[in-house]
Formats: structure tokens, sequence, C-alpha cells
């Protein structure tokens, strides 16, 4: 026991343990670790991690370039910085570059104008990401977002609805679940997401500036290239022209456009009020309807912004192509009102309005690759066939009439991929033989022996 004390009385100064202990600090002393019994721990941790001297130590400032005794003191122009193991390289190195190298105010006028409709998309991805705040950058999105790649503004990425994908599923009417491409910079492919977006979040089309002065501007004019939008063509065009350095410092402005809504979301909104005036009516000229199908045809799911299902009938007298489309969003998400239209196109007496809505139908089926209603499809067959001949036993004048509607209607039938028709291929020759002298009729017999050889 004496023996230890004694050893113990020996040992003067402050004493560290393996277990990270400090003992016998002096009481004038700081205790924590900015003192220096801190300093002298990690000095004696050094030993055990050599990794840490340039926190303990520092470094040796003549090793990273810096020359202490130089009387400029320049130390900056060589000094690789902290975190460099070796000075600045000699292409680091500011230098004045000789003015025959600076031909861009020589040529820049001569260039030929960039049409940004002919580049690939990989090019006005690289324009956009690496030329921030330039024209570029703005044609480059305008010619993108033409191309129907949106820009989200929240995730910060372009995205496209991808080919062959599942039409997308509206939720709560302003959101919508969809298979989308989204171009990743970092990996620099297009990858592949399925997302919930709302169209509040997509940035609008982005307007491409042109040319502009400000008179208080003191900078004179100088050739640069701006940004034009050619009207023939629908593109955005790069020219050289005279402009102020304030011109293209301002683009990045015009095109984030923050908080402005999406065109996407406006083209929905006039849809749906032209759909409600359709219903009760109003219809618009034949160009507009052309372009409203197409635009359906392309986007059912806009029918899940409003609850059109009760507005079938009005659909089907005013324009039938319409509720073929609404029949096919309802196959999609209204299993309910999509059973109860099909039971009432089947107690209907068939006519024109009534083989347009299931043709365009069956259409929209087969475009969309959704299931084929085959046993509606045979049910009606037979109430076709059945109504023509009821209409000819009565001697009815638009007998015949109703015979080449339904001629044509089971023509463009037959011709489509996905529907079976050798169930009803014996019923639909014997209708069209027994109204041969028909041309429509000859026409049916002749395609429903072309599907009986394939």
């Amino acid at each position: 026991m004496k023996q230890l004390v004694s050893e113990n009385q020996e040992k003067v100064g402050i004493q560290t343990h393996p277990d990270g202990r400090v003992t016998n600090i002096p009481p004038a002393m700081l205790t924590d670790q900015f003192g220096m019994a801190g300093l002298l721990t990690f000095l004696r941790t050094i030993e055990g991690a050599p990794s840490i001297v340039g926190l303990a130590l520092g470094h040796d400032l003549t090793n990273l370039g810096l020359n202490l005794n130089s009387s400029k003191r320049n130390l900056f122009q060589t000094f690789g910085g902290p975190w460099a193991n070796f000075p600045c390289r000699i292409l680091d190195l500011d230098a004045k570059v000789p003015d025959e190298y600076l031909t861009n105010s020589t040529i820049s006028n001569k260039l030929p104008n960039i049409k940004m409709n002919k580049m690939q998309e990989d090019v006005l991805f690289y324009l956009f990401y690496n030329c921030p705040g330039e024209v570029y950058q703005m044609a480059a999105a305008f010619e993108l977002y033409s191309r129907d790649w949106r820009f989200h503004k929240v995730e910060r990425l372009w995205l496209i609805r991808a080919p062959l994908s599942v039409p997308p599923r509206e939720i709560g009417g302003t959101f919508e679940r969809c298979s989308y491409l989204v171009f990743d910079p970092v990996q620099w492919r297009r990858v592949p997401r399925e997302m919930v977006v709302s169209c509040h979040d997509l940035e609008g089309r982005p307007s491409v500036p042109g040319p502009s002065s400000s008179a208080s501007s003191a900078a004179a004019a100088t050739p640069s290239r701006v940004a034009k939008f050619d009207e023939d063509n629908g593109t955005a065009v790069i020219q050289t022209e005279a402009t102020t350095p304030a011109t293209v410092g301002g683009v990045t402005n015009h095109w984030t456009g923050v908080g402005e809504e999406s065109p996407h979301c406006s083209t929905m909104s006039n849809t749906i009020g032209r759909l409600w005036q359709i219903s009760q009516g109003n219809l618009p000229t034949k160009s507009e309807m052309k372009l409203l199908l197409s635009f359906l045809q392309e986007n059912p799911e806009i029918f899940g912004q409003h609850n059109f299902s009760d507005q079938f009938l009005n659909f089907l007298q005013n324009e039938p192509g319409i509720a073929g489309i609404l029949l096919a969003f309802q196959l999609m998400y209204d299993a309910k009102a999509y059973g109860a239209n099909l039971e009432l196109l089947l107690g209907m007496e068939p006519n024109i309005q009534v083989l347009e809505v299931v043709h365009k139908f069956v259409r929209i089926c087969e475009y969309k690759s959704l299931p084929m209603p085959e046993e509606f499809l045979n049910r009606f067959i037979t109430l076709c066939i059945n109504a023509c001949e009821r209409a000819d036993a009565t001697q009815n004048g638009n007998a015949h009439r109703l015979v080449r509607t339904v001629c044509v209607f089971l023509v463009s039938l037959l011709s489509l991929n996905r529907f079976n028709s050798a169930a009803r291929r014996p019923e639909i020759q014997s209708f069209a033989t027994s109204f041969l002298s028909l041309r429509e009729a000859s026409l049916l017999y002749q395609k429903v022996l072309e599907n009986g050889t394939n």
C-alpha cells in the first residue's frame, strides 16, 4: 500500500488514461476541451491516429505553395486552397488572353441562326443546364415545352408522360398519378418514375425574350445572341443582334414564372366549360369540335374533374363522339356508371347516334389498350341485326339507311385487332347475304370472308 502511494506521488503533471480520463489537472487550469488539458489530450491521441495531425497541428503553408518570404505578399496567386495538397497548376492561374484569340466580337454577327427545333433533346438539356441565365437556356426550355416536356417547380426536374403508359388517374381534381419519364441531369438519362403531380407545380410555357434596350443603361450595345419566336414554325430561334448586357441578364426572370398557372390547367378548365355547353345543346364549329375530340381522346381523365356521368344521354344526342369517350373513362374509373350506360345502350333502338357512340367507344378501347367489352359487343351486334331485319320486314322507308349504317359499323368493328369476331361471324355473314344488293353489305360480306381466311 505504501509502495502504491509513493508511485502516485512520483507522477506529476496532467495524466491521461487509456479510457479517456484526464487526472491531476492543476486547480488554476481549465478542465474542458478548450484548455491546455484538452490540447494535451489531443496531441497524445495523434500517436494512435496520425490522420488527425492536420486538425491538431495544422499544415505547413510552404508545402501548399505559399512563399512566406515574398515581398509582394500576393499569396493567393499560387495558393490552391485550404483543402488542396498542392499549389495551383499553371492552367488554373489568371492570365491575359491575347486579342487575337477573342474572336467573338468579329464573327458573332456572321454566325447563322440556331434553330432549336432541329436539335436533339440531349442537346436541349445540355443548353438548359450548362447555360444558366443565358438566352440558350431560355430557348432550350421553350423548345422542350413544345415537345411536351414540363418543368416541375418543386422537384426542379423535367418530366414527360411515359409513352404507352396507363392513362393518368385523377386525384381530387387537381392531381394526377401517372408513369413519367424524368430527366436526371446527374446520370444524364431518362428515368421512369411513378409520380403524383399537381398541375400547379408545373412550369408554364416560357416566354422567349427578344432584344430590348434600357434608356438608363450606360453600357453600349454589343453584338449578342438573342432568342426570338418563329411564328411560322412555332419554334425558338437564336439570332445575333445588338443588345445591352441587361437583356441577357434578364432572361432567367422571364422563364421561371413561379406562381403562374400552367397552360395545361387552363386548357382543362376551358375544356370542362365547353363540355357543359355541349351537354346543354350549345355546339361549337366543326373545326373546334374536331380539336376537342382529339384532346379528349388523349385525356379522357378530364371527365373526372366534374361529374359528367349524368350527362351521358345529353352527349349522346348532341355529340355522340364525346359520349363514346365518356364510356371509355367510365370503363377505367367508374364501373357502376359504365355498366348502367351499357345497359342503357342495349335498351335503345339502334340509330346513327347510338352506333357512333359504340364505334367511338371501341376505338378508344383499341387505342388505349383497354379491355374490349366482348359480351356487350356480341349482344349489340345481335340487337343491330334484329333491328335491320324488323325494319326491312315492315317496309320501313329508312330500312336501307339503317342497314347501310350498321354495315359500315360492322366493317369497322371487324377491322379491330383485339375484337374476336369468330363467335358472331356466321350471324354477320348471313346478315350481309340478305342485303347483298347494297354496296355496304357487299363490302361487309368481303370483310367477313377475309377474317375467316386469316
